[in-house]
């Protein structure tokens, strides 16, 4: 993992060189909730999200690694509270009139208690600018858990959420 993620910094460096991109720097924080499903029961889950986005943008055009962390409570029986870990990559698009669509591919989405569910995790995102430097935006996560502790699950854990986050872009 750890070589997947310096051969994409280094590719990202090397694209970014050569193009005259900008340097992308974004820090978020939010909030999320939806429902996590297991076996059939679907829980309430809600909580606080974190992370940020390095990467490059061009002409509108943006790429680069993401990842989003948390800490959401799901309402099962018994209630837990989870710690959320996802790593993975992000394409986005700045539109000149203060708007942006984005998308992530978590490959690597982890969710922790006492146990820990992994698969992998999309994100579809639309941000608007009020002001310059300040991103307001309104997310939806799609994550599918096929591992429970390292063993494969009999049937897929699924989480959707819908979530707000703002964030700070910063572009070098």
């Amino acid at each position: 993992m750890k070589h997947l993620i310096g051969a994409l910094a280094a590719l990202l460096l090397v694209v970014g060189a050569e193009s005259q991109a900008s340097f992308l720097i974004e820090p978020y924080l939010g909030y999320h909730m939806g429902k996590f499903e297991v076996s059939g029961n679907k829980d309430d889950a809600k909580g606080t999200s974190y992370g940020g986005r390095l990467g490059f943008s061009q002409l509108g055009f943006q790429f680069g690694a993401d990842y989003m962390g948390g800490n959401w409570d799901i309402d099962s029986s018994p209630k837990f509270k989870a710690s959320a870990s996802n790593l993975g990559v992000f394409v986005g698009y700045d539109f000149p009139i203060l708007l942006r669509v984005y998308g992530s591919y978590f490959f690597d989405s982890k969710l922790k208690d006492s146990s820990t569910f992994e698969g992998n995790m999309i994100r579809l995102g639309v941000g608007f600018s009020p002001i310059p430097l300040l991103d307001i935006n309104l997310e939806y996560l799609m994550g599918k858990y096929d591992k429970l502790n390292g063993s494969s699950l009999p049937s897929e854990a699924k989480l959707n959420m819908l979530g707000v986050t703002v964030s700070i872009p910063f572009t070098l």
